[in-house]
């Protein structure tokens, strides 16, 4: 009994601990995608050092430059998109502090565990755990079925003696 008080609480628990947050999975998504020279400061046309105030001024101005629905270029739609991407972390704290560590200490490794996990699905711990009910349900079904059919075969072969 006391096991599945446990496994219950493990299961619980699974789902607030992780060594990385999603927005910083996202954040070396969009480094990667930008590329590792691109620096967002500077894609942006901004200083390091920059505010809040100043920040929203270059975006607004850039916006409206590479809007899909008022720029001709070809590419105007991915621009418009990690424009939109770079300011969203610029203009959050706590995201554009994580984003100076990157400048200064990098990406993270290809050979580090993040790597791998940062190219599977994100799953929560209750889709792992729907996930896991569902294969020990359709084994154990098939287990049944199993055990079913040779005990017929038995019977079969006592009634044929």
């Amino acid at each position: 009994m006391k096991w599945y008080v446990l496994l219950f609480l493990l299961v619980i628990r699974i789902d607030f601990i992780s060594a990385w947050e999603n927005y910083e999975l996202d954040l070396f998504d969009l480094v990667e995608e930008l590329g590792v020279n691109t620096n967002f400061y500077d894609f942006i046309g901004v200083d390091k050092t920059a505010e809040l105030s100043e920040i929203k001024k270059a975006y607004r101005k850039l916006s409206l430059l590479w809007h899909p629905d008022k720029s001709d270029e070809s590419d105007a739609e991915q621009k418009f998109r990690h424009l939109v991407a770079v300011y969203e972390i610029l203009k959050d704290e706590q995201r554009r502090t994580r984003y100076d560590r990157i400048l200064v200490e990098g990406l993270p490794k290809w050979n580090q565990p993040i790597f791998y996990y940062r190219r599977a699905k994100k799953l929560r711990a209750w889709e792992i755990l729907t996930i896991l009910t569902l294969i020990f349900t359709i084994g154990h079904y098939l287990v049944l079925w199993a055990v079913y059919f040779e005990s017929s075969l038995t019977m079969v072969k006592m009634k044929s003696r």
